[in-house]
């Protein structure tokens, strides 16, 4: 499955559907966030029964206010929610 381009009209929407849904948080002048884009499109490439988001916090803003650094990545499932901010990725 392919990443889903995750907008202020799309969030809520997608992030609460069954299932499970990973966002990515990034921007363009992020290097972590542009080392990391690979490692996120490789993994929805491979894992089709989740969902995977991203949010160009440059472009939605309103949105971004949410994230507190970036990279961000987050995990949703209906009821829970949880947030990883700053972590290290390692493709292995």
């Amino acid at each position: 499955m392919s990443t889903i381009e995750l907008t202020k009209e799309t969030f809520e929407e997608t992030v609460t559907q069954s299932g499970i849904t990973l966002v990515d948080w990034w921007a363009s002048w992020c290097g972590p966030c542009r080392m990391f884009a690979p490692v996120f499109q490789a993994a929805s490439d491979e894992h089709t029964d989740v969902r995977f988001g991203k949010i160009d916090t440059e472009d939605q803003q309103d949105l971004a206010a949410a994230a507190q650094s970036q990279p961000r990545a987050q995990a949703s499932a209906p009821g829970s929610q949880t947030t990883c901010g700053e972590c290290i990725w390692n493709e292995n």
